[in-house]
């Protein structure tokens, strides 16, 4: 049984959330959220979705009539920082639903605490294998790298790459994903030819390295980090004359990439976790966009689809449960086997994951493009041979 709490009468004043004329308090939702650190810009689109939700579900009157009510907490993208917010969201606020983290290695750094606490923790973005088994108050509307990486595993196989480099960020993003991809791509015929880990932050000083790789001669490089990171190496690939296929992950945005490096961006292959498109004809996908355009004036991304999603399936998870305590939402969120939203159709497995396979695009002319229509299209990949 967790140790969850109710709220005092003091501590909802302290945040205001106790309104005039004896009205009911509204729910507390902690969020834990890289507003700064190396995972920030997916962090802020995060929270701009779930802002745009809350304000939605707020405006429909709530859960019961309570409004939900989000305490922030910036983690930095630090697992240390990330578990003290969740200690001052428990301990001081007393929440017993969080949504968070952004980033892996924040995520399976707080998920034992809120397992420990009974406190329902929902992540809209942390992909690591290793929170399939973080515990039954632990959920994700973001799916596994287990699928992710198979699945990229399996392309650059079909595509022929036969001598691949692996670069990949030193925490629990990066060997969640080595784990899964090396197993699936290495055979007899084929080799990672090179494993290069790096800090967040530190690709920017690989240039030796990068350079030594013209030696291994491969002809498919996996680059596994966040985007500052995945754009320094991509640049350096290029510049050091390496005409590898470059395959990235869902955690890298094309808008992003392209802008940071421009030309160099091209034909960079990345996978994406939901069917998000912002242009799509799906009902729930174009109020999703109408209303994140009119608020904010831009386009919105997977990640701001995945914030908003979380708020949704919380309030779909009370209204199952019947409540906004936190067994109750556990309860809800693990009978979800078919939301409709704005990242696309998410089911939630007996472990708390979101089951959503990956499709593949590519960047053609600084546009991300689905793999098939580059085929189409008549683009191809010439790998180079030893």
């Amino acid at each position: 049984m967790g140790h969850f709490r109710r709220w005092t009468i003091a501590g909802l004043t302290a945040l205001g959330l106790v309104h005039a004329g004896g009205c009911s308090a509204g729910i507390p939702i902690g969020a834990v959220i890289s507003e700064t650190g190396a995972a920030a810009s997916y962090g802020r689109s995060v929270r701009k979705g779930l802002d745009l939700a809350v304000e939605e579900i707020n405006s429909g009157g709530g859960f019961e009539g309570k409004a939900f009510e989000i305490v922030y907490r910036d983690d930095e993208t630090d697992p240390m920082k990330g578990q003290q917010a969740v200690a001052d969201l428990i301990s001081e606020f007393d929440v017993g639903l969080i949504i968070g983290a952004v980033s892996s290695s924040v995520t399976l750094a707080i998920a034992p605490m809120c397992e420990q606490d009974g406190v329902v923790l929902l992540s809209p973005t942390a992909s690591a294998p290793q929170l399939t088994d973080a515990g039954s108050y632990i959920f994700r509307n973001y799916p596994s790298d287990v699928l992710e990486g198979t699945a990229m595993a399996r392309f650059a196989r079909d595509l022929g790459v036969e001598r691949l480099a692996l670069f990949a960020v030193d925490n629990e993003f990066g060997e969640g994903l080595k784990r899964v991809f090396a197993p699936e791509f290495e055979s007899r015929f084929r080799a990672i030819v090179a494993t290069i880990d790096f800090q967040e932050g530190q690709a920017a000083g690989l240039g030796g390295r990068i350079a030594a790789l013209a030696d291994a001669r491969p002809d498919g490089i996996y680059v596994v980090g966040y985007i500052d990171d995945v754009a320094s190496i991509v640049r350096q690939v290029r510049d050091a004359g390496l005409e590898s296929v470059v395959l990235a992950t869902s955690s890298t945005n094309a808008v992003d990439l392209v802008e940071k490096i421009g030309a160099a961006a091209e034909n960079v292959v990345l996978p994406r976790s939901s069917s998000f498109d912002s242009e799509s004809d799906d009902p729930a996908v174009q109020a999703f966009v109408a209303t994140y355009r009119e608020k904010y004036g831009e386009d919105p991304d997977d990640f701001a689809a995945r914030g908003y999603d979380a708020a949704k399936l919380l309030l779909i998870a009370m209204q199952q449960g019947g409540s906004a305590h936190p067994d109750a939402v556990k309860t809800g969120l693990s009978g979800i086997d078919d939301y409709h939203g704005a990242s696309g159709r998410v089911a939630l497995d007996e472990h708390g994951d979101a089951v959503q396979y990956p499709r593949l695009y590519v960047i053609r002319q600084g546009r991300e493009i689905p793999y098939d229509r580059f085929k189409e299209e008549g683009g191809s990949f010439d790998l180079p041979r030893s």
